[in-house]
Order: C-alpha cells, then sequence, then structure tokens
C-alpha cells in the first residue's frame, strides 16, 4: 500500500486479473466491477482526455479544459484521464466533478504520492507509460486529446 494520506480513507486496493495491462486499482467505498466490461466496470459512453500535468499553458486553455471536462458530466458520460491533479488534467477533473460527473483515471505509480487529485473515483496504476497509455486507449469511447 501506498502512502495516501488522506485520500485513502474509504479506498482499497485490489489486484488486476492477469489479462489486464495494470497492476492495482485503487476503488471507492463501492468498488470497481471488475468484469467483462473491463477494470473500471463502466458501461457508460467513457471520454478519455489526454492531457499534460504541467501549469505552464495559457489561461484559455485551462479555461477549456475545465469546460470540457464538465460538458462530458453534463452529457452523463464518464471521463478518464492520467489523474494529474495540476495542468489541464486537473482543470478537466475540475470541470467534471464540479458538473457531478464520474473521473476515473489511469496514473503511474510514481505520480501516486505526488501528483495525484484526490476527486477521482477509480484509479488504475500503471507501472510505465505505454501501459499507462494502453489503459487510457482501452477505457475510451471518444478521446481528446488537449495541448500541454
Amino acid at each position: 500500500k501506498f502512502g495516501w494520506g488522506k485520500a485513502d480513507e474509504g479506498k482499497t486496493w485490489r489486484m488486476v486479473p492477469p489479462q489486464s495491462s495494470a497492476a492495482a486499482v485503487l476503488s471507492g467505498p463501492d468498488g470497481p466491477s471488475v468484469d467483462e466490461k473491463g477494470i473500471l466496470g463502466e458501461a457508460a459512453f467513457t471520454v478519455t482526455v489526454y492531457a499534460a500535468s504541467s501549469s505552464h499553458v495559457h489561461k484559455e486553455h485551462f479555461d477549456a479544459a475545465f469546460r470540457l471536462g464538465k460538458l462530458i458530466a453534463e452529457s452523463g458520460w464518464r471521463q478518464v484521464n492520467g489523474g494529474g491533479l495540476t495542468g489541464l488534467m486537473g482543470a478537466a477533473t475540475e470541470g467534471g466533478i464540479a458538473a457531478g460527473g464520474v473521473v476515473d483515471a489511469v496514473i503511474l505509480e510514481m505520480f501516486l504520492n505526488t501528483n495525484m487529485s484526490t476527486k477521482l473515483r477509480n484509479v488504475e496504476v500503471a507501472a510505465d507509460m505505454p501501459t499507462r497509455k494502453q489503459g487510457l486507449f482501452d477505457a475510451a469511447d471518444a478521446i481528446v486529446t488537449l495541448p500541454g
């Protein structure tokens, strides 16, 4: 178990089946459903938002990322991203959460204690970037790529 502090209250680690590319899943109180629907257990339309966690991006891009997250949630869709707390990734998460949406993530293990949003519902932990990208791709019905 990693040092999550307050972020791990009510959440548990679960090993991922061998057919999955991720190492473990962090789940909320209801937990993800690991079944024929996939690791995050969602049948809802899913939009993967691929964005940077860098804060060195123009303000209008932050506003657009927040609005995108909000629109995804208002459409009743699930957002999946890289789980970062900062940058356009964080802005998209904040927009989705502000609109009452569901945001899940596939995050690199190295960012668990340094740059992860605590507002995510479910988190897949990937050991490397190719695995992370594959997890984001596999979760998607549609993919939106943002600058940064």
